[in-house]
């Protein structure tokens, strides 16, 4: 804009509402209090536009972009007979003075608002997970499927990569890939030794510092009849006496014979 916005300039610039939203034509001089729904204001006495509320690419926290219009009238010139400009505050000339009245000019200004990685990967459903498994699944079963959302405009600022965190029991689980959610046993189970157990997941977005966010599986191994029978000594031994009568009971040693079921969420009877 070819002009001086000054107080003692000779333009005014005011603000016309967003044109995209609702063609509003009212006016906020640069000169004035301009609140109003629109989140650029004129810096009194410039030709700067500021921002006094915040955009959003996401439409959540505010507009995502629009279309403005800056007003831009020229002041009303006074000239002299010479067609000099003439500043009535300090003109002592008693000479005639012409007016002369110009048109406005309306400069159309397009807001567009590029993202920012402002949005963390959220997981969906009920957290931390819960998943129940059979022993005798075999390393490369789905355990589960699980997914996050970043709320983030398409692009790597919501692109998620999933993964499991080191820990204790991290090299029994891991993601099919890490761009999607599908977990899998990476290792052999075992009631037994392991009924259950939890490992920690992230979900990262390709920020540069990435956003990330962490849950927990939990996971209940479930028992299987994978066990034989077990007696409680390796060895057992009997006296049987000469002329023992038939049926009557042995002393065993070092203790009467007995056998379990090591299945110990099952223990069939023996």
């Amino acid at each position: 804009v070819i002009g001086d916005a000054a107080h003692d300039g000779d333009i005014e610039l005011f603000i016309i509402g967003n044109v995209n939203n609702n063609n509003s034509t009212t006016e906020q001089p640069s000169t004035e209090d301009q609140s109003s729904n629109i989140p650029i204001r004129i810096e009194p006495g410039t030709k700067n536009l500021i921002l006094i509320r915040q955009l959003d690419k996401e439409s959540v926290e505010g507009e995502s972009g629009m279309t403005i219009g800056v007003r831009c009238r020229p002041k009303r010139l006074l000239l002299d007979s010479a067609n000099r400009r003439v500043d009535r505050r300090i003109s002592t000339s008693d000479e005639p003075i012409n007016r002369i009245w110009t048109d406005d000019i309306i400069i159309p200004i397009r807001i567009l608002v590029t993202d920012a990685n402002d949005n963390k990967p959220e997981w969906q459903g009920n957290v931390p997970y819960s998943v129940n498994i059979s022993e005798m699944s075999a390393p490369g079963s789905v355990v589960m499927r699980i997914s996050a959302v970043d709320h983030d405009q398409l692009g790597p600022y919501s692109t998620i990569e999933y993964s499991v965190e080191p820990g204790p029991y991290s090299h029994l689980l891991r993601f099919a890939s890490p761009l999607e959610g599908t977990l899998v046993l990476a290792g052999q189970l075992d009631y037994e030794t392991l009924p259950e157990f939890s490992v920690s997941i992230v979900a990262r977005d390709q920020g540069n510092p990435p956003n990330t966010a962490t849950t927990k599986v939990n996971v209940q191994v479930i028992d299987v009849d994978d066990q034989n029978p077990r007696f409680e000594m390796d060895k057992y031994t009997a006296t049987l006496a000469e002329g023992q009568v038939i049926q009557t009971p042995l002393t065993i040693k070092p203790k009467p014979i007995r056998a379990e079921d090591p299945d110990r969420a099952i223990r069939s009877p023996i």
